[in-house]
């Protein structure tokens, strides 16, 4: 956090994933809260990418793209 506090006005991009090491992947829901902290360093332009997803299943997709609407709105 305080990384991110440093380097606000320089972030352009975020990408949104939630995962422990490289195969530990989880839905984006279970960090929510934790996302709406990280994403608040962000500037009005930033975009924020979704990557990565739990079993690369599409179906998680688009409840991780619910979740990030939820996040950002």
């Amino acid at each position: 956090i305080e990384s991110l506090k440093s380097l606000k006005n320089y972030i352009v991009n975020f990408h949104v994933y939630n995962w422990v090491g490289y195969l530990d992947r989880h839905p984006l829901i279970e960090i929510k809260n934790e996302m709406k902290e990280y994403l608040s360093f962000t500037n009005i332009n930033s975009v924020a990418y979704l990557e990565f997803f739990k079993d690369d299943s599409v179906e998680q997709f688009y409840q991780d793209a619910k979740a990030l609407k939820d996040i950002i709105s």
